[in-house]
């Protein structure tokens, strides 16, 4: 069995952080959902305008999603070896 040695273990600090960018993803795929649901309860009830900038800020939400994922996987090689493999060349 192979042994790390002390250069080859992660940075408790950068693992936080990676952790933290995680748990940001969460919350940007659970504001997706709020937005998504309150947009079309607005359309339900005839609030165009509403409507409208839910989806505008729904928008934003998706990039917002984007710009962490984006971080995450230029700064953790193994979660992004792992979406490269599932995903393959679909992005």
């Amino acid at each position: 069995m192979e042994t790390r040695s002390a250069l080859d273990k992660p940075d408790p600090r950068i693992e936080g952080l990676l952790a933290r960018v995680r748990e940001d993803i969460c919350g940007e795929l659970l504001a997706i959902n709020d937005y998504s649901l309150h947009a079309r309860e607005a359309d339900l009830l005839g609030m165009d305008k509403v409507a409208l900038v839910l989806r505008q800020i729904l928008c934003g939400e998706k990039e917002h999603l984007a710009h962490h994922i984006k971080l995450l996987l230029e700064n953790d090689p193994e979660q992004a070896d792992i979406l490269a493999k599932v995903l393959g060349a679909a992005i």
